[in-house]
């Protein structure tokens, strides 16, 4: 979902198009992190990313969850 132009036209019905609902996210103070190891993997450059999201390890992930509403991973 990090790369442009991937969530376009991406809509799961009844639920508003995927990239609203991040723009809606991040709007509110929503915060996205990406898997380091993912970024490897699947060589995913931060040319190639969209919305701004940041790398992030384990340690990053754990501090960022300490008192979090909702945390997803």
């Amino acid at each position: 979902l990090c790369r442009i132009g991937y969530t376009e036209g991406l809509v799961f019905p009844p639920f508003s198009p995927i990239r609203q609902m991040i723009e809606d996210f991040l709007s509110t103070g929503g915060k996205i992190f990406l898997c380091g190891s993912c970024l490897k993997t699947h060589q995913i450059e931060e040319k190639d990313y969209i919305f701004g999201p940041k790398p992030a390890g384990a340690a990053l992930l754990v501090q960022e969850s300490i008192g979090a509403t909702v945390f997803n991973y």
